[in-house]
């Protein structure tokens, strides 16, 4: 199928990259993914996520089609010296 619009063709184009960086991505073997996993699980300042959390989430895309930050605190003064 080819793309009819800008848009579609920016999904494109974002999705044939995902999946150049997929194949090119180097991944943790499994004795690395248990010491990364075993360290984020004793980081009690973030704990993982609970069951179902994760669905919380939406691409920045849904929110306008801009990244977003939020809760962000723009500071327009230099801080004191």
């Amino acid at each position: 199928m080819k793309p009819q619009t800008e848009r579609e063709l920016d999904d494109a184009q974002r999705a044939e990259l995902r999946r150049e960086l997929m194949r090119s991505a180097v991944w943790p073997t499994e004795e690395e993914d248990a010491a990364i996993t075993a360290a984020a699980l004793a980081d009690p300042d973030n704990p993982p996520l609970k069951e179902g959390e994760g669905a919380l989430f939406k691409p920045a895309r849904l929110f306008g089609g801009k990244l977003q930050a939020a809760n962000v605190v723009v500071q327009s003064k230099k801080p004191p010296r």
